[in-house]
Parts: structure tokens; C-alpha cells; sequence
């Protein structure tokens, strides 16, 4: 039994007139009449009952053409289904992000994504960049949203957003009263970061700007998320260089200055694996440029 048996069945089922239904399906009469008895030999009951006069369907014939309408509608949606999952409209997204990631891209990103993709089931993973490296690397993420720098060559990585760092600090500090900050004025302060399991590079970065500051930071609490770093800032633990993008949580006891000093900023960045060939992870892509007009940096590291 081939579809095309099916469309058979159905016309002459709709129109009750075999003439009719060769009429509508293009063809002569007998050859359809006789592909409708070859159904009924091949199912093994009769699906109509012919009298000169009419034709109907038996119940088996009406049981029959429930089941064909299925058929055809289940065909039909799973060409639809492919279709869409060619183009990326439809089928699973893993994306993983950082906490940075909540306050300059996510927001943008992700509503406008899944307005555009609604058949896509979209799966969100907060990790840290190394796990998120690591995840990608393995094959557990399609995508990451994570901060550069970060050393591996079978990864690449799109700049979707720039962030220029600014100092956190308790609001009661003698540098709250500053307009900007030197960060060779942060050598006598104890430093909050996040620890070097989290983002090795961006860590990595902290540490090399109070280096090249003339100093080597001394840290008081090590956290897993620059969130954290802001409430214990507001808590009196320490100052903590962070991303100002963070400005955007208001955490009362907390001011922010910026560095005077030329220090670059911090890169977001979308990651994927080499070989990952998803028209989904194109999508995603395509639309992370759209929501990130200024930026428009392409590299692999």
C-alpha cells in the first residue's frame, strides 16, 4: 500500500461517484476502480457497497477513511517537521551563558529568539566560561555565551558585546567620593573575585591589571558569581573589579566608579564547536549580530 492508494480511497470516499473521483484525480475510471479493489484484496474487507445506482462506504470503508485522513495529516506535519528542522525552526538548542551574560546580552537575545523560533525548544545552562569550554567541547552545548579570552583551537568564538570595567566599592569608601578611579589607588584594599574555576582568562585579566598597576592584588573572598562579588562588596568584605554591566544590579551600600587608567574592556563573546554544522546554531548566530549592531569582531582563539 503506497499513499497514493489513500488519495485514491479518500477521493472516491468524498465524491461517492467513481467517475467523479477519476475526474478529480486526473485519470480514467477503470484504472481506479481497479486500484480500489486491489485496496479492498490487499486490507481483506470491501470499503464500498456499489449498486448502479450509488456508492457508499462500508463500515469498514468509514473506519478506513478516519484512519487515511490521519495518515495523511501525520505525512504532511512531518514534512512540515523536516522542513523546519532544515531551515532551524524547529528541534532542541542548548545554550549555555554566564552571569555577566544576564546583564548585557541575554535580555536582548533571548525574547527576540524565541519570537522568531517558537518550535524550537530552547534549553538554557548557566556555567562559568571554563565549564562552558569544556561543555562545548564535549558536545553538551550547541552554543555558549561566555567571556574571552579563552585558548582552545577547536572552538570559535563571535565578540557580541564589549564591557568597560569599573570598580565596586562599599558606599561609605574614601574612593566612593571620586568621580573615576585610578587602580593604583586600589592597592591597599582587599579584592573580591570570582575564583579562576569560574573563567580562568577573565580572572587571569583582574589579576594582570592590578599588575601592570604596580601591584599584586590581595583577595579576601573568592566567589562563584560577579552577583556574589556585589553583595559582599555591600557587606564591607572587599572592592571588586567587575564588568559595568553589573551597574544594572542595584544593590543598595554599593557605588561604581570608572578606571581611569586604559584598560580593554571585557569581550562576551557567542562560542561554537568547529564542526558544529545546526542551521539552529546559524540562527542563533545570525540574530546574536542582529541584537549586537556595534559589534561585529569575528575570530577564533
Amino acid at each position: 500500500m503506497e499513499l497514493r492508494h489513500l488519495h485514491y480511497f479518500i477521493a472516491v470516499a468524498e465524491e461517492l461517484h467513481f467517475s467523479r473521483a477519476a475526474s478529480r484525480l486526473k485519470m480514467a475510471q477503470p484504472p481506479l476502480s481497479q486500484q480500489i479493489q486491489n485496496l479492498e484484496t490487499e486490507i481483506g474487507a470491501p470499503l464500498f457497497y456499489r449498486t448502479k445506482r450509488q456508492v457508499a462506504l462500508t463500515e469498514a470503508g468509514k473506519v478506513f477513511l478516519e484512519k487515511a485522513y490521519q495518515i495523511i495529516a501525520d505525512v504532511q506535519k512531518a514534512g512540515v517537521a523536516a522542513r523546519n528542522t532544515q531551515q532551524g525552526k524547529q528541534g532542541c538548542l542548548i545554550v549555555g551563558f554566564t552571569g555577566i551574560a544576564t546583564f548585557n546580552m541575554l535580555p536582548r537575545l533571548i525574547p527576540a529568539y524565541r519570537a522568531r523560533y517558537p518550535l524550537v525548544e530552547l534549553t538554557l545552562r548557566q556555567l562559568g566560561t571554563t565549564e562552558q569550554a569544556r561543555a562545548l567541547l564535549q558536545e553538551e552545548l550547541q552554543v555558549g555565551i561566555l567571556c574571552l579570552p579563552v585558548i582552545t583551537a577547536e572552538l570559535n568564538f563571535e565578540v557580541v558585546c564589549r564591557d568597560a570595567f569599573v570598580v565596586a566599592l562599599p558606599q561609605n569608601h574614601q574612593l566612593a567620593e571620586c568621580q573615576s578611579v585610578d587602580v593604583r589607588q586600589l592597592a591597599p584594599n582587599s579584592f573580591i573575585m570570582t575564583t579562576r574555576k569560574v573563567g580562568e582568562g577573565y580572572h587571569d585579566g583582574i589579576i594582570n591589571i592590578c599588575r601592570h598597576a604596580g601591584f599584586e592584588p590581595r583577595i579576601s573572598q573568592e566567589v562563584h558569581e560577579l552577583q556574589t562579588s556585589v553583595s559582599l562588596v555591600a557587606a564591607g568584605m572587599g572592592i571588586a573589579l567587575l564588568p559595568g554591566s553589573i551597574q544594572k544590579l542595584n544593590i543598595k551600600g554599593v557605588v561604581y566608579r570608572p578606571l581611569t587608567n586604559a584598560i580593554p574592556p571585557l569581550e562576551t563573546a557567542i562560542a561554537w564547536h568547529k564542526n558544529e554544522k545546526s542551521p539552529r546554531v546559524e540562527n542563533f548566530l545570525a540574530l546574536a549580530r542582529s541584537v549586537s549592531p556595534g559589534v561585529s569582531t569575528r575570530g577564533q582563539a
